[in-house]
């Protein structure tokens, strides 16, 4: 299990653009994006956070 699980769905999707914006290392982004996909949220990937 990972320490993402007791995130907020809202934080880790807020957290997830913010890595995108900062570009943070694409396995980063992948393990976020990872945990997002297997909540079932959709994000828009395209989505730039300032």
């Amino acid at each position: 299990m990972t320490g993402l699980v007791q995130l907020p769905d809202e934080l880790l999707v807020e957290t997830y653009y913010k890595a995108v914006n900062c570009n943070l290392e694409p396995c980063f982004l992948q393990y976020l994006l990872d945990e997002i996909e297997r909540r079932g949220i959709e994000v828009c990937l395209a989505k730039q956070v300032n």
